[in-house]
């Protein structure tokens, strides 16, 4: 196996359970975190943490840095539009994670991720995501807006992942995507002088 041009590799974990064993082992080893599909709260608990066990191990870090914070999305003209069209996909996704225990929209269901605990599926709503802010939903304006408080809120925070749930057509994905790196990205170009 060839070496990495590149060097040194960034390794990326995603940051799931947020046990101190694992928050150990990637400070450890300086990996880096991804916090997705994650209720606004336990992602500013999780950022905290991950910040805290790398001082630890002599990495000074600002609030977010290291770090991806990733959403759901789904863009239209409204909110409640643009929920009513991710409502599908949003049931989909939810028949696939909550089995698994994989849903963290609530207190309840982080507990339920912590102790790898199915999950109803049918616990969770499209509302709550959005709520929760694990879910983007609505018009550019609505994206850039929150995005903004999120670049205030983490200031080391250079990496953010907007993502559709499995199910979601191709075509639908794709529109998706390419309407956010057309009407939201452009705002956040050349932060941190990138």
């Amino acid at each position: 196996m060839p070496r990495p041009v590149h060097q040194p590799v960034e390794i990326w974990q995603p940051v799931v359970s947020r046990s101190a064993r694992g928050l150990d082992f990637m400070a450890k080893h300086g990996i880096k975190g991804i916090i997705a599909a994650t209720a606004e709260q336990f992602v500013w608990e999780y950022s905290n943490d991950y910040r805290d066990e790398a001082a630890r191990y002599g990495r000074q870090l600002k609030l977010g840095e290291d770090m991806i914070l990733g959403y759901r999305m789904q863009m239209d003209d409204t909110v409640e539009s643009a929920m009513r069209a991710a409502q599908p996909y949003f049931e989909e996704h939810a028949k696939f994670a909550a089995p698994l225990g994989m849903l963290r929209y609530s207190e309840e269901q982080m507990n339920a991720v912590s102790s790898r605990v199915a999950q109803a599926p049918t616990r969770a709503t499209i509302e709550d995501g959005v709520r929760n802010r694990v879910w983007l939903c609505g018009p550019p304006e609505e994206f850039i807006s929150y995005l903004k408080e999120v670049e205030e809120k983490y200031p080391g925070l250079n990496h953010v992942m907007v993502s559709c749930p499995m199910g979601t057509p191709r075509h639908v994905m794709k529109e998706q995507l390419t309407r956010f790196a057309k009407e939201v990205m452009p705002v956040f170009k050349n932060r941190n002088g990138s």
